[in-house]
């Protein structure tokens, strides 16, 4: 490109001279060809380029949001479309971004995919040149940076004149922003519509501490029919589950919907009943399919959730965890979820957790951000 604006200024002095001998004339009927073919490249070149970090939108809607893409060891890369993605949600905080390099190194060092599963670090546009950069030095597959625009919040839901939530983490209402990404943007972001099939989700403080079985198929499902791989379950604190179950109970019965997977929903409506606390899947590693959550039924499921009155993800704390237990106790055939999914070699956060095991993600080798 540097090469043709170079030759701007002589295509432009060629194209102002007026020669009247024929010889003069041939040649500059050819350099006003050479130049007008340097500006059709210089415009074809300018068409193709793709901003590390697109411009914000305001968008309150969950449509798809403009994304930046990186790649490959460096900037300005471009993905296919392929089977399976690892996806990620992170800040710009350096704890955050160290956190992500050991996420990722792990996953190169030991799951046996040949670096082929591309990395999707969605952001609020605030991770900086030079921050993806050092993201995408690390590894030799391919990183993209999809932009979310975390200022946009349900047509109907005014943030401003809603009081402080009970829970609030890093702002406001950071953290149901957050929920609210999982449980439906997610599936609606062009990123994961252009480039996956099925992705599996890793936390920043996450990763693998030991080599994955070559048989197993991770970073993608076990058979071509599940739709969910499945961390542990867990269960949901009761201050953050209020009006979730009667919603939910109240959207199947208007809707005249069977739940697929009876054991799943019952053992939802026992433990509300007993302790007044409801079941999740502890959904920081999950794998999904993403045709599934992008299914209309399912779709309008998680949209009632977080885009319609009582708005529960910002007032009440929703979390997607319980959201996803309660998605797939809905629209999932036992069969097509596998509950042991997770390696025991996962560990998550500063809880050292890991299938029981004490055993968690060793610190950064030193310098590794340097």
């Amino acid at each position: 490109r540097i090469i043709l604006l170079m030759h701007a200024p002589a295509c432009t002095i060629t194209m102002a001279r007026k020669n009247s001998t024929p010889v003069a004339q041939g040649r500059r009927i050819l350099r006003v060809a050479f130049c007008a073919i340097l500006f059709v490249s210089y415009y074809l070149l300018c068409q193709h380029d793709t901003p590390i970090i697109s411009p914000k939108r305001n968008d309150n809607s969950l449509s798809s949001e403009t994304i930046g893409v990186s790649g490959g060891g460096g900037i300005g890369g471009s993905s296919n479309s392929v089977s399976t993605c690892v996806v990620m949600l992170l800040s710009d905080r350096d704890d955050d971004l160290h956190n992500a390099i050991l996420a990722i190194t792990s996953f190169d060092h030991h799951i046996q995919d040949n670096f082929t599963t591309p990395v999707l670090i969605f952001n609020e546009g605030n991770i900086d040149m030079e921050q993806q950069q050092k993201l995408a030095n690390i590894s030799t597959r391919e990183i993209m940076f999809p932009y979310v625009n975390f200022s946009a919040y349900p047509p109907e839901f005014d943030p401003q004149s809603e009081p402080k939530p009970a829970f609030s983490k890093r702002s406001k209402f950071g953290y149901q922003q957050m929920c609210r990404f999982w449980i439906t943007r997610l599936w609606t972001h062009e990123a994961v519509g252009e480039n996956c099939n099925t992705v599996m989700r890793m936390d920043a403080d996450s990763c693998f501490w030991e080599d994955i079985d070559a048989g197993d198929p991770l970073p993608g499902l076990k058979l071509k029919d599940q739709v969910y791989g499945a961390n542990e379950i867990a269960l949901e604190d009761g201050r953050f589950v209020h009006g979730l179950w009667d919603l939910t109970q109240q959207y199947v019965k208007e809707n005249h919907l069977v739940p697929l997977n009876s054991e799943l929903y019952h053992r939802a409506g026992d433990t509300y009943k007993k302790f007044g606390r409801l079941p999740s899947f502890y959904n920081n590693f999950e794998i999904a399919r993403v045709s599934f959550f992008r299914r209309e039924d399912v779709m309008n499921y998680q949209t009632m959730i977080t885009e319609a009155d009582p708005f529960g993800v910002y007032r009440q704390r929703w979390g997607d965890a319980v959201v996803r237990y309660l998605t797939l106790a809905l629209f999932a055939e036992p069969s097509e979820i596998d509950l042991k999914a997770v390696p025991t070699s996962y560990a998550h956060g500063d809880a050292k957790w890991a299938r029981g095991l004490n055993r968690g993600c060793p610190g950064l080798p030193i310098g590794m951000l340097d």
